[in-house]
């Protein structure tokens, strides 16, 4: 029941109700008022709330770099269709650059292959400008050029890609000029016979 004592009054005015109030005017022995805070219970049921949430999170950011080596591979290998093209179409060699230190690559045609043969310079367009490897993909001892005659042929060569654990490679065949990506188990046997 609730005291209706002046002290009570004030209480229940100021809004900071007395105990008995506060549980709906009833009150029982050895009962106690419940502090502020959490239960060991809450936190440990936020914790396992978190735990899965981060289970079914982490594996979707863990392919990123997987997914950044691929994308970079398939420019590439656009990149060196193109050069193919390029030579055959303008009767000039075209050749695809790469520095792995500083993790980029371009491509060059020739600029005059009957006045000044050999001279390669960079069209003025996408290609030419190239791109730099996307973060965490790196160049695996790339050679220097990958260079496309305007026969259609090309120099043999491997162009590896490593990131994330992973190695992936771009082969050009030299009889063909023809680029393909390669997965790992094909490329270590390609490196391991001579490519």
């Amino acid at each position: 029941m609730i005291n209706p004592s002046g002290w009570n009054r004030a209480r229940a005015a100021s809004g900071n109700p007395c105990p008995s109030e506060a549980r709906g005017g009833r009150t029982r022995r050895g009962s106690r008022l419940r502090r502020a805070g959490f239960t060991l219970f809450e936190l440990l049921l936020v914790l396992v709330v978190l735990a899965l949430g981060s289970a079914l999170v982490a594996p979707r950011i863990a392919p990123l770099a997987g997914r950044r080596m691929d994308a970079a591979l398939r420019q590439v290998h656009s990149a060196a269709r193109h050069a193919r093209s390029l030579a055959v179409t303008r009767g000039a060699g075209a050749r695809l650059r790469f520095d792995a230190a500083a993790r980029r690559w371009w491509l060059e045609t020739e600029t005059d292959p009957f006045g000044s043969p050999g001279v390669f310079t960079p069209p003025g367009d996408e290609w030419g400008a190239g791109a730099v490897l996307p973060k965490g993909v790196e160049f695996e001892a790339p050679p220097e050029t990958v260079a496309f005659r305007p026969d259609g042929t090309a120099e043999d060569a491997l162009v590896v890609f490593t990131g994330a654990g992973e190695r992936r490679a771009l082969e050009v065949r030299g009889y063909t000029g023809l680029s393909r990506i390669l997965e790992e188990e094909e490329m270590d046997y390609r490196m391991a016979n001579g490519r």
